[in-house]
């Protein structure tokens, strides 16, 4: 037993090194990387083409869907009926009708594009999808109405060339310092270590 223990501990001192080693990669990287803060900024590194950089702005949506969307997708459902079986508390088995609500068609459709400053940009990832409303669609029928806001505030992290941004990914809602704080904390290394602790005093136990 007091083998299999050792093992143990030495198992989770290894996934502290892996996570400790993870986190100051993170940190190194994105210590090194170009932060822009400004369109001032961001228009200078355009023409200086910076290479790979953070920088945080304004997302809108152009031609956004019903004025206000930069992504709609509409559910088609129909209330239809459904024999359910059951079994009672004595054993017996029997069935009885239900209704519900259906999908038997999605339709999906974006805003043409995303515009970021001075540029424009492919819309190639969408924030969290929210429950607009529910349209009447005729008798026993309905239309379920999920959509993106079309303007957010993000930080893009990107290879800044040619005038553009390529190969962007987005983080909505959130800043630079956030962001940055967000990816090379150790609180969650931490919070491993009191976990791993509080299982090592169980294991001598």
């Amino acid at each position: 037993v007091k083998g299999i223990n050792s093992y143990i501990i030495i198992i989770i001192i290894l996934v502290n090194i892996i996570i400790g080693a993870g986190i100051h990669k993170n940190r190194m990287e994105y210590d090194k990387l170009p932060k822009l803060y400004t369109a001032e900024s961001f228009e200078s590194a355009l023409k200086e083409d910076i290479g790979d950089c953070l920088v945080q702005g304004q997302l809108v949506a152009l031609d956004p869907l019903e004025g206000k969307y930069c992504y709609v997708r509409k559910n088609y459902q129909s209330y239809e009926a459904h024999l359910k079986s059951y079994t009672d508390s004595d054993g017996h088995a029997y069935t009885r009708v239900e209704y519900d609500w259906e999908t038997y068609r999605r339709e999906e459709a974006y805003a043409r594009v995303w515009r970021f400053y001075n540029i424009e940009l492919p819309i190639t990832a969408l924030p969290w999808v929210c429950y607009l409303r529910t349209d009447p669609n005729g008798r026993d029928h309905r239309i379920e109405v999920y959509g993106c806001n079309y303007i957010y505030n993000v930080v893009i992290r990107g290879e800044i060339k040619n005038g553009t941004i390529n190969n962007p990914k987005y983080y909505f809602d959130a800043d630079i310092d956030s962001l940055v704080k967000s990816r090379t904390s150790y609180i969650g290394l931490w919070l491993v270590i009191v976990i791993e602790i509080i299982c090592i005093m169980v294991i001598k136990e």
